[in-house]
C-alpha cells in the first residue's frame, strides 16, 4: 500500500506515517524504517520511502 504523508508541526516523519496510516486506512502500524530518499533534479522535490509493519496481533507472529 502506498500512502502520501505530510508531517505536522513538531511531528517526526515516523509519527506522521503511523498517524496518516491510521487516519487514511484505519490500520495500526508500528514504528517505521527509513528505506531511502530520491531527489528529483528538475524540481528539487524529495520522495522519502519508509516501511511500516502492522501492529495488530492478527497480522504479526504469535
Amino acid at each position: 500500500m502506498r500512502l502520501a504523508v505530510s508531517a505536522e508541526a513538531g511531528e517526526s516523519w515516523e509519527q506522521a506515517v503511523v498517524r496518516e496510516t491510521r487516519e487514511e486506512r484505519g490500520l495500526s502500524v508500528a514504528a517505521c524504517e527509513f528505506l531511502g530518499e530520491r531527489v528529483y533534479p528538475a524540481s528539487g522535490w524529495r520522495r522519502r520511502s519508509r516501511l511500516a509493519a502492522p501492529s495488530d496481533p492478527l497480522w504479526g507472529p504469535e
